[in-house]
């Protein structure tokens, strides 16, 4: 027995080769690098792809945004021209000193346009323009009379904005005015907002105190026309159900106090409403609140104070200071602009509301979507005459 396990042992031995396993682990090894090399050119290949799919994936998108934004803009074109008509006739005059607008906002029918920022000190300097530029205010030019419109910005008489409640029916671009420009003069520059989305936004003048007539302005700018276009169009005597001349609501922000508005407060408030609608022609509002305000489509905002008050209070960019005063901060993030929040909040855009500055009160509110388009705020004693002496000057 012990004979024949040593055989199996030997012959064990006599069928082992060693050459033969080195030979085999020699061939594996040779061949691990090429795997790891086939497994890295596969992974290369699908970041690849993967990287490419994105771009065309971002490319797609960005091909249909543009188609989308497209579509919903058109060639603007003035009342009564065709698309080609408009162009025979902006072709006529100078494109070379073409002046685009960075910065711009209504308050009320007022329009303030400018190529740098608008802040209290571009309003107190008339630093609106270039003063490179030989001009140095703005002017409307009249498309349907081919002849400048007499309402310009006057900057030297602090006069910064074109008031549409005093502007004619027609449609209008806006050019650098330096004085007198004849009718047939075609060196014209005219502005363009500098802004890729379309702009489409509608506001309304008072009535006309003997016709009741109103007067519609649409302000128009896109990318795909070379020029701001604002139409003024005659609008009847009745306002669209959501839009008032006039909002009232009671001062809520009285020192460091917020104030809440009682249910006698209120009825003063619909009693003062009824009062003015029934001795003129506005449409008038009422609210409970600032922020209920906000979201209110009007020209101007009356802000009824809960102590008695000297003079009427009106915003930094108001031009009454013989009659009206005005309360701004002298120093902080908002130096020049209005202190008063009921003032301040519903002026939107040009004067900083509804941007939450740490420390400022009221100035937590929610943006309206009109934000550009602010009302015409004044603060006046709780009194319909209040209201009234106010709008009279306007």
């Amino acid at each position: 027995m012990k004979k024949k396990q040593e055989k199996e042992i030997e012959n064990a031995d006599q069928d082992f080769d060693p050459s033969a396993q080195s030979s085999t682990t020699v061939i594996v090894n040779a061949k691990e690098p090429e795997k790891k090399h086939l497994g890295l050119k596969i992974s290369l290949g699908l970041l690849t792809f993967v990287m490419v799919a994105v771009s065309v994936y971002s490319l797609m998108l960005f091909i249909i945004d543009s188609t989308k934004k497209n579509k919903s803009q058109t060639y603007l074109t003035f009342d009564g021209m065709s698309v080609n008509e408009t162009r025979q006739f902006l072709s006529s005059y100078g494109k070379t000193n073409q002046k685009k607008i960075k910065d711009y906002g209504f308050v009320g029918t007022k329009l303030y346009f400018s190529e740098t920022h608008i802040t209290p000190k571009t309003i107190e300097n008339g630093s609106f323009f270039s003063s490179n530029d030989i001009y140095t205010d703005i002017g409307l030019f009249d498309v349907l009379h081919n002849a400048r419109n007499e309402e310009h910005t006057s900057m030297l008489n602090q006069k910064c904005y074109l008031d549409f409640s005093l502007v004619s029916s027609g449609n209008y671009l806006v050019y650098p005015y330096s004085g007198e420009l004849s009718s047939t003069e075609q060196n014209i520059a005219f502005y363009s907002i500098d802004e890729e989305d379309a702009i489409s936004e509608t506001i309304y003048t008072l009535p006309d105190e003997k016709t009741g007539e109103r007067k519609r302005i649409s302000f128009l700018n896109n990318s795909l026309s070379p020029y701001t276009v604002i139409k003024v169009n005659e609008a009847g005597n009745q306002l669209p159900s959501d839009y008032y001349d006039m909002v009232l609501f009671y001062q809520e922000y009285v020192d460091d106090s917020h104030l809440q508005i009682s249910d006698a407060s209120y009825a003063k408030l619909v009693s003062i409403q009824k009062e003015i609608e029934s001795q003129t022609q506005y449409k008038v509002k009422v609210c409970h609140t600032l922020q209920e305000a906000l979201k209110v489509r009007a020209t101007y905002s009356f802000a009824l104070a809960q102590n008695t008050i000297e003079k009427p209070v009106m915003t930094f960019l108001g031009d009454y200071a013989s009659t009206l005063s005005s309360s701004t901060f002298k120093e902080g993030s908002l130096q020049g602009y209005d202190n008063i929040p009921e003032i301040r909040e519903v002026t939107g855009y040009l004067g900083k509301g509804s941007l939450s500055y740490y420390g400022i009160t009221g100035n937590d509110t929610e943006k309206a979507s009109f934000y550009r388009y602010g009302k015409e705020g004044y603060l006046v004693n709780d009194e319909t005459s209040s209201v009234l002496d106010v709008m009279a000057m306007l």
